[in-house]
């Protein structure tokens, strides 16, 4: 999926989530947490063939248990940055933003490994990437 749609519909889920307690901010935040999971390409860069960068992306960070934990990361880093805001609409933006990155790269033709670390690939093929 394309990182405009997703910056977009993170950050209107993140309005959604969490904007009376957050603001503006959490259009901000939710966009941010839409496009997370993607940085995962930083690991994929050290792969010698294309079959290796695309089995390195979209794995962990693109699962379940990843969006759950690292939503408990993003949230925490966060919160020290904004002290007054409350942890748990601050988890929700991320932990929303990442299930929704998810769910929009499962309706690609590559699919994602959303049960990391089973190897199983979930595909809808309806875009083609």
């Amino acid at each position: 999926m394309d990182s405009v749609t997703q910056l977009v519909l993170g950050a209107a889920v993140g309005y959604a989530v969490a904007g009376r307690q957050l603001g503006n901010k959490a259009f901000i935040l939710g966009a941010i947490s839409g496009t997370i999971p993607d940085l995962d390409f930083i690991f994929s860069i050290f792969s010698h063939n294309d079959f290796d960068y695309l089995n390195a992306h979209r794995a962990f960070s693109h699962s379940v248990i990843g969006s759950l934990s690292l939503s408990v990361l993003w949230a925490w880093l966060c919160q020290r940055r904004y002290p007054h805001f409350l942890f748990k609409p601050l988890y929700l933006v991320f932990l929303w933003g990442a299930l929704t990155h998810l769910l929009l790269d499962c309706f690609t033709s590559w699919g994602t490994q959303v049960f990391w670390p089973i190897w199983t690939r979930v595909s809808f093929n309806s875009i083609f990437i």
